[in-house]
């Protein structure tokens, strides 16, 4: 069986919209071309599913590395969650579902997979390497995003007032420019892109919150969900 074969969609849950809503340097908000080099299965301590994808984007005419982690379940393995009352996919879920929907025309669970091993840290490790996607032309609208640095205390991580400055995948396109809903509506023309450009070109999407008291560690992490 595939490693993604047992994800289950759920047809109750709200469908998709288009919407214009570390030691790194981040990227400034834009669209970026470029292709997919590597996409395999990943899990988290506690269960729940992600693919790791890394990019070489062409940034100022250069080839730069991107990579992100997308959870695409949670850690009772359901790529969905429930707000008032109505079930939604997890962002991350949407954005790998938009991916192998419109490069290989698959669903996620139907992706081939195999077993390949890749350098982690120091060690060579097997993981389940999506294959089909790799040299896979794609477009990536990144956004640059200001958000809070989280700390680990008594095993949970927390928001710090220290700022830092990430990058996170907005909306996923084709080599043509479409969106996952523009291709499923029979689109053929791109134009959902160009009114994101108009939105985000160049700004930072603030979501920083003061905290009233610090956390009392100083370990970091990456800002992102802990699904661990």
């Amino acid at each position: 069986m595939a490693f993604f074969g047992n994800i289950q969609e759920n047809d109750q849950a709200a469908p998709t919209e288009d919407r214009t809503g570390g030691s790194y340097q981040p990227l400034e908000s834009g669209v970026y071309k470029g292709k997919i080099t590597q996409a395999y299965g990943i899990k988290s301590q506690r269960g729940a599913m992600g693919v790791r994808i890394e990019f070489e984007l062409s940034v100022q005419d250069k080839p730069r590395k991107y990579t992100q982690t997308y959870w695409i379940t949670n850690a009772q393995g359901s790529p969905t969650y429930e707000r008032d009352g109505k079930q939604y996919y997890l962002a991350g879920f949407n954005h790998v579902n938009a991916i192998t929907h419109l490069l290989c025309n698959k669903a996620i669970r139907d992706m081939t997979t195999k077993d390949v091993n890749i350098k982690i840290g120091e060690r060579l490790e097997p993981v389940p390497m999506m294959v089909e996607l790799i040299d896979k032309p794609v477009a990536l609208a990144i956004l640059k995003v200001r958000e809070n640095k989280r700390a680990k205390v008594n095993e949970e991580y927390v928001a710090t007032n220290e700022e830092q400055f990430v990058n996170d995948t907005d909306y996923v396109f084709n080599a043509q420019g479409l969106t996952h809903l523009e291709w499923k509506n029979g689109q053929t023309e791109p134009k959902f892109i160009f009114e994101w450009k108009k939105v985000n070109d160049g700004i930072v999407r603030d979501k920083y919150k003061e905290v009233k008291e610090k956390a009392s560690s100083s370990s970091g992490s990456t800002g992102n969900i802990d699904f661990a």
